[in-house]
């Protein structure tokens, strides 16, 4: 179980940082009080819950028959965002 204020130092320093060093994994578990084990399970699972985040969008497409017919189409698009 974690507090609140270590979820938000964990949080802040995944923004910046999606990997940890084994070093650096150290000195963010003694600075939060945490075991190393702690610190790189949060990280694996936090990985894991950013590259399943999924963004929508939606993108308006015309398309032109001929001189008379035109049809518009709204498209949920699902973009995947990965590491790479």
């Amino acid at each position: 179980m974690f507090t609140d204020l270590q979820l938000m130092a964990l949080e802040k320093r995944f923004e910046s940082q999606k990997y940890l060093s084994t070093p650096d994994r150290i000195d963010v578990a003694e600075a939060l009080g945490l075991s190393q084990l702690q610190v790189k399970t949060w990280y694996q699972n936090r990985r894991m819950k950013w590259k399943k985040q999924v963004h929508f969008c939606l993108v308006d497409v015309v398309v032109f028959l001929n001189s008379d017919t035109i049809i518009y189409i709204r498209i949920d698009v699902k973009k995947q965002y990965s590491l790479y």
